[in-house]
């Protein structure tokens, strides 16, 4: 394997996907011209199934919030809407 060089990116789950990914490749000896266009679809596909879970892990945090809000408010005597 590749050296890494340890920066705010290599904690990145999506980085570390992406890194171990092209490894393999590269370990594979797979033709850079005739399979890049499968590996380059594979890490689009990668990147966005980690942008909606990103973007569902946000939505669920910000439902929590409001919802807490609104539970406290009603707590204290607040009428919600």
């Amino acid at each position: 394997m590749s050296e890494t060089i340890p920066s705010e990116s290599s904690k990145d789950p999506l980085w570390v996907v992406a890194h171990l990914y092209m490894d393999d490749m590269l370990d594979k000896h797979l033709d850079p011209v005739d399979d890049m266009p499968r590996v380059i679809t594979r890490l689009q596909y990668l990147l966005n199934m980690e942008l909606r879970r990103r973007a569902h892990q946000d939505a669920d945090a910000r439902w929590h919030e409001d919802t807490n809000n609104a539970l406290e408010a009603m707590r204290a005597g607040a009428v919600v809407r």
